[in-house]
Parts: structure tokens; C-alpha cells; sequence
């Protein structure tokens, strides 16, 4: 077994100590529930568990300034003498995890807030919004294969330094909960991907 991933837990059972106040938001039997249903059953000893990677790359979003390392010693607050994973082990770890599990707890996790009557509604329709963001990301092969350079500059054929991603957001007005996205490749335009967003929102809140 991996010397890296062998972490105490506390009298909990809990290995990273200061994820309270995001397990108030997402419970723990919700992302065991979701890590089930993608079939990440685990099966070895190692402390560096499915569930362990998948609350590391929650708080990923709260720590947003911080590499990874840093991520896992951040919510490893009673726990500072441990030794922390490399970054490729945690990087292997985080590959997999995939995505699956993620958007099954997005799915699940992100409800719609406003209630009929209240903020966020006008003549009993629910204020939905429509926002579009690119970023850049690394420049390897396969990111620029997936989604793709900006282009434009000296010549028709200039391109971006690095290759970007685009996201259309659905956000709910009343309470600027981000409720769906989709990831768009830099050749598939906002409103293209918009109306899909919708159509798939409309189909989904209507169904069943």
C-alpha cells in the first residue's frame, strides 16, 4: 500500500476535519450515495478513498487560490502533522475519481431556491438568467483537441496562446444559485449552447 494515502481519521471516522460547514450544504451519505450509483466502490485499505478525492475536489472550490497539496493540508486542520500526498498522487487520485460522481452530485445537490409568490418570480413565472464566461486552461494536446483556441490577430490563421473553454450558465435571479451549466468548445456558440441549456432544463423540470 501507497505510504501517501495511509491518513488517521478522527473519532468521527472523518479524515478531512474542516469540511463542517460544506457537509451542512452537501451531507456525506449524499456523496456516498452518488459515488455508489457511478460505481466507485472501494475496495482497498487506502486512506486516499473515492470519498476522500471527491471532498478534496469540493473544496477545491473554496480554497481556489490554493494548489492542491495545499487544498488537502487546509482541511486537514487536527491533523498537521501528517504527511501530505504528493501532487501526482493526488493528481492520480483526482483521474480516478472522473467526473461522473460530480455530476451526479450537482444533479442531486443544486436546488432551485425561490419560492412561487416570493423573489424571484414575476406573474408566477420563475426569473431565470442566462450567463455566458470563457477561461483559459493549460495548454496541453488534449485540452486543445477538446475545446479549441481563440482565434484572431496579424493573420486568419492566429490563434490563441492557450486554448480556452467556454461555460453557459443557467442561473436562477432570486438567488444567483448557478442551477445548470454546460462546457462549450471554442468553435460552438453562446446561444447555440444556450438553448440547449434550456431545452434540457424545460424537458428535466417537466418530466415525470
Amino acid at each position: 500500500m501507497d505510504a501517501h494515502c495511509t491518513f488517521s481519521a478522527d473519532v468521527s471516522g472523518e479524515v478531512l476535519d474542516r469540511l463542517v460547514a460544506l457537509q451542512q450544504i452537501i451531507p456525506d451519505e449524499l456523496v456516498q450515495q452518488v459515488l455508489n450509483g457511478s460505481g466507485l466502490i472501494q475496495e482497498r485499505s487506502c486512506r486516499l478513498t473515492y470519498r476522500v478525492l471527491l471532498w478534496v475536489v469540493l473544496a477545491m472550490g473554496i480554497y481556489t487560490d490554493s494548489p492542491i497539496r495545499q487544498v488537502f493540508r487546509l482541511t486537514r486542520r487536527f491533523h498537521k502533522e501528517d504527511k501530505i500526498p504528493t501532487r501526482s498522487a493526488l493528481c492520480r487520485g483526482r483521474q480516478r475519481l472522473g467526473t461522473r460522481p460530480l455530476v451526479r452530485l450537482a444533479m442531486l445537490a443544486i436546488a432551485l431556491q425561490c419560492q412561487p409568490g416570493g423573489t424571484g418570480f414575476y406573474k408566477g413565472y420563475r426569473l431565470m438568467a442566462i450567463d455566458g464566461s470563457v477561461f483559459t486552461i493549460p495548454d496541453t494536446p488534449a485540452n486543445e483537441q477538446a475545446f479549441g483556441r481563440p482565434l484572431g490577430g496579424s493573420s486568419a490563421e492566429s490563434k490563441g496562446g492557450f486554448p480556452q473553454v467556454g461555460k453557459v450558465s443557467l442561473v436562477e435571479v432570486g438567488s444567483h444559485i448557478e442551477y445548470r451549466f454546460v462546457a462549450r468548445s471554442m468553435d460552438r456558440g453562446e446561444p447555440t449552447m444556450a438553448l440547449r441549456l434550456v431545452n434540457y432544463w424545460f424537458v428535466a423540470s417537466n418530466s415525470g
